[in-house]
């Protein structure tokens, strides 16, 4: 459990500093056009959005494990999986905004 909870950790610091970025991104983009409703507003949204939706999908996936020992363990590795794949998600957008 203790290799699972390190990844995590690991994941999660990567995918805030990927936030960061696609944050300071929208406030450059945002200032160049004051006209649009402001991307940064829209992009803590979606991640606040994200975190409930990884939290509740974790949960649910693993609530009638097979084996309950595991259980812990396999909520740890879905949300490792699934910050790693919102990491991704938010260097590639960055990338293309």
């Amino acid at each position: 459990m203790t290799c699972a909870l390190a990844e995590l950790k690991d994941a999660e610091e990567a995918l805030e500093w990927s936030l960061q970025r696609r944050i300071d991104n929208a406030r450059i983009n945002d200032e160049a056009d004051p006209r649009s409703p402001t991307r940064e507003a829209g992009v803590l949204k979606a991640q606040e959005a994200w975190l409930v939706y990884r939290e509740t999908h974790c949960d649910a996936q693993y609530l009638a494990a097979v084996a309950r020992s595991l259980e812990d363990v396999n909520k740890v590795w879905c949300r490792t999986r699934l910050t790693k794949e919102r990491d991704a998600e938010l260097v590639h957008d960055f990338i293309v905004d």
